[in-house]
């Protein structure tokens, strides 16, 4: 199951990560209409694409383990659990993307117009 999920759904997953999430917020943040707030949210930035970059990288592991994890009708530990590790940030981790790209795309400055007076 892991092995058919991890090659259907996951792959879609993470062209929609790169291509909506990644590439489109990178474009909105180095626009000319960004410069003034771009950095605003920075952390949020570097969020995005460490787990756009991370899901790809568990993509790779996956799609390596699924053949040694069928060869081995599922009985070799090793593989079967880098398939479930993947599917776990795939289903857990991966989807918290979708709303740090949306405020990022709204180029939100709520952080900015904090004052120090206000703590």
């Amino acid at each position: 199951y892991v092995c058919m999920y991890v090659h259907t759904y996951v792959r879609a997953y993470i062209r929609t990560c790169i291509h909506t999430y990644a590439e489109k917020v990178t474009g909105v943040l180095t626009s000319e209409e960004a410069k003034p707030v771009a950095l605003v949210n920075a952390h949020e930035y570097l969020n995005l694409m460490g787990h756009t970059i991370v899901g790809w990288m568990w993509i790779r592991l996956a799609t390596a383990a699924a053949r040694p994890a069928i060869d081995a009708d599922g009985s070799d530990g090793f593989y079967c659990g880098k398939l479930q590790t993947a599917a776990y940030f795939f289903r857990h981790e991966l989807p918290k993307t979708a709303p740090v790209a949306a405020t990022l795309l709204s180029l939100d400055t709520t952080v900015r117009e904090m004052r120090s007076d206000w703590f």
